[in-house]
């Protein structure tokens, strides 16, 4: 596993991984946004972006966020894990996904200093039932969970 830290960026600065394989990519300060695109077994571990954190097309993937990230966009990934500090815990990220699966996010516990963190998977199963009848159909869509 390589370690690599990304030097000089800037807030106006959008970051973009491609291919990165078994690496650990630290992104220090706040940039505009981070993507990653077809990577596997990387971790990129960031302070702060101010829109988006994307993955597309990822495989084993780790995200840690240490201070703040407002949006993470997950699409045909599977195994991603992604890391709130308790900083980034206090406004969490809207999550939107698609086409993924072996998707966690990892909380602080309830006392950070002593607890362990709290995993947490997001669903890759959607039920939708349809009511109404013909020219006022509804429909209800409800996430699917299997144990815990």
């Amino acid at each position: 596993v390589d370690n690599k830290e990304v030097s000089g960026v800037e807030l106006k600065h959008n970051v973009y991984i491609y291919k990165s394989e078994k690496n650990v990519i630290t992104i220090p300060g706040k940039v505009k946004s981070i993507s990653m695109d077809g990577c596997k077994r990387t971790t990129v571990i960031f302070d702060q972006v101010i829109s988006t954190f994307e993955l597309v097309g990822c495989e084993s993937c780790k995200v840690v966020c240490r201070v703040q990230v407002p949006s993470v966009a997950i699409d045909k990934s599977k195994g991603t894990q992604v890391t709130l500090s308790t900083s980034a815990a206090q406004n969490p990220p809207d999550i939107v996904t698609s086409n993924i699966s072996e998707t966690n996010v990892v909380l602080p516990g309830k006392n950070p200093e002593k607890d362990d963190p709290i995993e947490i998977p997001l669903p890759e199963q959607y039920l939708t039932k349809i009511s109404g009848e013909n020219g006022a159909w509804n429909t209800d869509t409800t996430m699917v969970s299997h144990g815990g």
